[in-house]
């Protein structure tokens, strides 16, 4: 008897540890197939995380393109202001700036300025100090060349010295300016202050 109960137990040890392989075989199977749906779900989510990410930073870095290009724009036109009074006319030993050198040159520069004040929202707050103080000269000279009957030429000369010092404030404020240009952020965190 004692063979005959190892031969069962023997083959009962034997068909148990298949049984148990098959099992075993089963549970690695359903570990490995329920461990792939858990990672494509995982997968799926970080996937579309990411993709509203990278969407909103698409959309700031955008924004911010077209703000400094907005800027960049509003800038050159008061590239043109600052150049335009940098140029001088020597007349009879006297110097006075281009645009006072006929009332033609003097309204194309009061639309030149004009276009580049309502483009205020662009510019730093020193730069629109700057148009409007040389606004509020240039209609001062408007009023006096109407009152006085003095010639235009005549008022610019008088007021060379004035025109000059605005002019080089204007481009030293510019220069500035031109070394943060490119801080959109900073810049709109700027005019966000001011308005608070």
């Amino acid at each position: 008897m004692p063979k005959n109960l190892l031969k069962i137990l023997s083959k009962y040890q034997t068909s148990h540890i298949e049984d148990s392989k098959l099992l075993l075989m089963d549970n690695i199977w359903i570990t490995i197939l329920s461990s792939a749906g858990v990672a494509s779900i995982i997968s799926a989510i970080v996937g579309y995380v990411f993709n509203v990410l990278m969407q909103k930073r698409k959309y700031k870095d955008d924004y911010y393109k077209m703000v400094l290009e907005k800027r960049m724009n509003a800038y050159v036109q008061v590239e043109e202001i600052y150049k335009t009074l940098t140029t001088s006319i020597v007349n009879d030993g006297k110097t006075h700036c281009i645009i006072f050198d006929n009332e033609k040159f003097f309204t194309s520069f009061l639309s030149s300025l004009y276009g580049a004040m309502r483009n205020n929202i662009w510019l730093s707050d020193d730069i629109n100090n700057d148009l409007y103080y040389l606004n509020d000269m240039l209609s001062l000279v408007s009023k006096s060349l109407n009152k006085n009957g003095i010639s235009i030429q005549e008022l610019g000369e008088q007021k060379q010295e004035i025109f000059s010092e605005t002019h080089i404030m204007l481009e030293k404020h510019y220069n500035q300016d031109m070394m943060t240009l490119h801080d959109v952020k900073g810049f709109l965190k700027s005019k966000t202050k001011k308005n608070k």
